[in-house]
């Protein structure tokens, strides 16, 4: 979608020199049509299932990208602005469970446990508050490595917030 190739081009081109992506050359916008030249890297995605040499690498990587981006240096919305609506399941089956509605298929367990899953999610965007630029969409297919480091790309989610945001979000993937 052009909005996020927008957005993209915008981010990477104010990203500091510092920040371990490819750099960001240029962009083309005709207002229909949105492409973004970064710098040729030779490099790959982390190996699947991952390698315990590559993860300790990548985990190193973000432990660095956090200290670098902290404070963010540049202006975006917070991850409790962008995700906002994304983080709503629980408390949308306690309100569903509250109004007689069915809740299909889940499990006894979430069941049982719903009223404290409900509250445990109110309270993420407190959680994820901070003022680090975090890229919010690490995963090892935005990930590089390379013979030396490894390199973040893909920022069009970058949000302001805790940098623990961005090694939670990497789990799934791992």
């Amino acid at each position: 979608p052009p909005a996020m190739h927008r957005r993209e081009a915008a981010i990477a081109a104010a990203l500091p020199a510092t920040v371990p992506t490819p750099r960001f050359l240029w962009s083309y916008d005709d207002g229909d049509w949105v492409a973004l030249a970064f710098e040729d890297v030779d490099g790959r995605h982390p190996q699947l299932p991952w390698l315990e040499d590559e993860l300790q690498r990548v985990l190193d990587a973000i432990a660095d990208l956090i200290a670098s981006l902290t404070p963010s240096p540049i202006e975006v919305p917070s991850v409790g602005q962008r995700l906002h609506r994304l983080f709503q399941g629980w408390r949308r089956l306690q309100r569903a469970a509250a109004e007689g509605q069915g809740l299909g298929d889940l499990p006894d367990w979430a069941h049982r446990h719903l009223a404290q899953l409900a509250e445990l999610e109110s309270g993420w965007e407190e959680a994820a508050e901070g003022l680090t630029l975090i890229h919010c969409d690490l995963r090892a297919d935005n990930i590089l490595l390379t013979s030396e480091k490894a390199l973040f790309v893909d920022w069009p989610h970058a949000s302001l917030g805790a940098g623990w945001v961005d090694l939670v979000e990497i789990l799934p993937s791992v």
